[in-house]
């Protein structure tokens, strides 16, 4: 009747409200003007000494974005707040950022603050406030989630971008080797529900233990519950254990191509028993003159978000992100698709003596996973 109706003409206008609020938010303006007030950044990151050093990281990409020179660049106020501060609570640290009424607020990264923020009765943001939240939106108490995006910098982007790479290669049945652990477990868990949900075939899953010999026992209950139908094996495992896997194929008579989270490290992770193993990379990685993949590049893939997202941010990218555009920058090529920041990075392959370039993403395309 007339009440549906009433409703649903309600709604209609609340989702129309909500797309006007994001396009008039500071942040998103395709071109910055002289007269233009200073676009505020808050990160709301953990920099405590002793503690994880993402937040410094990010921090620090930021930092170098900001000396970067760029043609009529948006004036930026970058603010931070350590998450870890002994003298007060995270939670009294949450509002101070919210006083400050950036027009960006970013973080927290760590899961026991996300925790802490899903606890709270009620988010109130803001008006021209747009969060990017490196974490699970679902459980979130925001009562404008229209200003609200998510984006990742764990291995949940890693995984996204193989699975996507994957699909693309025609590669539908998988089979994954992971560690036994609860980090194993989520990606086992993650990469089921996706690769389903998409129409592929998760065809076994297995977990190794620490003992090297609990990879071979792993391999021979992957090739038997799979019956040895599967087109790709996906992983996570250290540089030892990779070096392990293509020999323990060979040995079982399996030439699939597998796929690995992450890189292998460092120069003598290259220079045998890992052909056709292929990992995610950023394109600025590769760009390098000597591309070979070291710890310390762990830390550099994270400042590389943060100088793209300060970049988005001073060259006034944000409206094209969110007018379907994508953005190319040191990290991979962001767009946005439903409420997330999504980057798409390069896929390598190993070789005797370095990770060489097997695809990177093109400008037009835009990504369809989401996780």
């Amino acid at each position: 009747g007339l009440g549906s109706v009433y409703l649903g003409l309600m709604t209609l206008l609340k989702l129309l409200l909500g797309v006007l609020l994001i396009l008039s938010s500071p942040l998103l303006q395709a071109v910055c003007s002289p007269d233009q007030e200073p676009i505020t950044v808050v990160l709301l990151l953990p920099l405590a000494e002793g503690s994880t050093p993402f937040g410094q990281s990010l921090l620090d990409g930021f930092i170098a974005a900001d000396d970067e020179g760029v043609d009529s660049a948006c004036e930026v106020n970058l603010r931070y707040l350590n998450t870890e501060e002994e003298s007060t609570t995270f939670i009294q640290q949450w509002y101070r950022a919210l006083e400050l009424e950036p027009e960006l607020l970013i973080g927290p990264l760590l899961e026991q603050h996300q925790q802490q923020l899903v606890d709270l009765s009620v988010i109130e943001l803001p008006e021209n406030t747009t969060w990017l939240y490196p974490g699970e939106p679902t459980h979130l108490p925001v009562s404008q989630s229209e200003q609200l995006l998510t984006f990742s910098i764990s291995w949940r982007e890693q995984l996204r971008n193989l699975l996507e790479y994957g699909w693309d290669q025609g590669q539908h049945d998988i089979v994954l080797l992971l560690p036994d652990s609860d980090l194993g477990r989520k990606i086992a868990d993650a990469t089921v529900l996706v690769w389903e949900t998409k129409g592929g075939v998760v065809t076994a899953v297995a977990h190794y233990g620490k003992r090297f010999s609990t990879l071979n026992q792993a391999m021979r209950q992957l090739i038997r519950e799979s019956r040895g139908s599967f087109d790709v094996l996906l992983t996570l495992a250290n540089d030892q254990q990779l070096r392990m896997l293509r020999p323990l194929m060979s040995y079982h008579s399996r030439e699939e191509p597998i796929y690995s989270l992450m890189p292998p490290v460092g120069e003598r992770g290259l220079k045998k028993d890992l052909q056709e193993i292929y990992f995610p990379m950023h394109p600025a990685l590769l760009e390098r003159s000597d591309p070979g993949f070291e710890v310390d590049d762990f830390l550099l893939q994270v400042e590389n978000v943060g100088f793209d997202l300060m970049m988005l941010t001073r060259t006034g990218e944000w409206q094209q992100l969110q007018k379907k555009g994508s953005y190319l920058g040191r990290s991979g090529r962001y767009t946005i698709e439903d409420r997330q920041l999504i980057r798409t990075f390069c896929i390598a392959v190993s070789d005797k003596k370095r990770p060489v370039l097997h695809w990177c993403p093109q400008s037009e395309e835009i990504q369809e996973f989401g996780l």
